[in-house]
């Protein structure tokens, strides 16, 4: 069975490249639009990992992983991969402090994208 996978960004063009990887893949995508449409799919669809934009409005992606952490529940622990435009040393600091795992740049690489998500789904 294929898992799912969140993918949260506010920006079209970014969001849809990501999803195209991950689907030619073999996932299944869940995509949001911002952090408070991320944090509610993924409350519902309980995804194997997500993938979020940093900077997205009414949450940023480092506050979604942060409540994601608090929970009492399996989203405690699911795999983020957070995706920046921001500074390096800033975004990759933000991201570590609300519990992301893996800090990666945009424009994202596909295949450093498919190989972090497979590390941390323990499938690489």
């Amino acid at each position: 069975m294929a898992k799912t996978i969140l993918v949260a960004d506010d920006e079209d063009a970014p969001r849809r490249a990501v999803v195209m990887v991950l689907k030619m893949a073999g996932y299944v995508v869940v995509e949001a639009v911002d952090g408070v449409d991320a944090l509610a799919k993924a409350i519902e669809h309980r995804p194997a990992a997500l993938v979020l934009d940093m900077m997205m409005p009414n949450k940023h992606g480092h506050e979604v992983c942060a409540a994601l952490r608090q929970r009492d529940d399996e989203l405690k622990t699911v795999p983020v991969i957070t995706l920046t435009g921001l500074d390096a040393m800033l975004g990759e600091e933000l991201a570590s402090e609300a519990g992301s795992q893996k800090y990666l740049n945009k424009p994202v690489n596909p295949r450093e994208l498919l190989d972090t998500l497979k590390e941390l789904l323990g499938e690489g």
